[in-house]
């Protein structure tokens, strides 16, 4: 049985597509993004700037129609020198959607009167990047676990650490996982935030 049905994407078009990919059984999307700054945006993805804003408002209405039934995750691809001083802002970021208030996300007429599910928080996926031929990989520009950690600490105030350092908690509404693909050969790192 499948239970699961899940799309990665930029986000670019979700706006229009959300409601067709939804009836047809989405219920899990992971959204690629790396900064929250308009100029980086536009280099790192090969779009005009003003695309972020864009992303933003479909992750923003995608979430507040639809988080009752769709996990969101956003994946983040830590770059030292890049976007690796965006990892507060990021958890800021996620942390604002998932306060928003139940009175403020779309209600639908339930014809069967069953209970509409609770949302679901947005993950926030930190992940170290990956040796690829493509990507000009260089190892300097690796932001490693261990730095993930301390740039996070900036923002959150505790931290709970489990397992030899392998497994990290922070209190908050979601998730965060670290995707530490150099140091723990790919081992997943699930962190809670508030």
């Amino acid at each position: 049985t499948i239970t699961t049905i899940g799309l990665t994407t930029n986000g670019m078009k979700l706006k229009t597509s959300i409601d067709d990919l939804i009836a047809a059984g989405l219920n899990s999307i992971n959204i690629s993004m790396d900064t929250l700054i308009p100029e980086k945006f536009e280099h790192i993805s090969r779009r005009d700037k003003k695309g972020l804003s864009l992303l933003i408002s479909n992750i923003y209405k995608v979430y507040a129609k639809y988080a009752h039934v769709l996990k969101i995750k956003i994946n983040f691809v830590a770059v030292r020198d890049l976007n690796d001083m965006e990892i507060s802002s990021f958890i800021r970021f996620v942390g604002e959607i998932n306060k928003i208030e139940e009175s403020d996300q779309h209600v639908y007429s339930n014809q069967s009167n069953q209970t509409r599910q609770a949302p679901q928080p947005i993950d926030l996926r930190f992940i170290e990047m990956m040796p690829f031929d493509s990507n000009n990989w260089d190892e300097k520009k690796l932001i490693n676990y261990h730095e993930i950690i301390d740039l996070m600490k900036q923002e959150v105030s505790s931290l709970c650490v489990w397992g030899g350092g392998r497994v990290v908690c922070v209190v908050h509404e979601g998730c965060i996982f670290i995707y530490p693909h150099i140091i723990y050969n790919y081992l997943l790192i699930p962190l809670l935030f508030n």
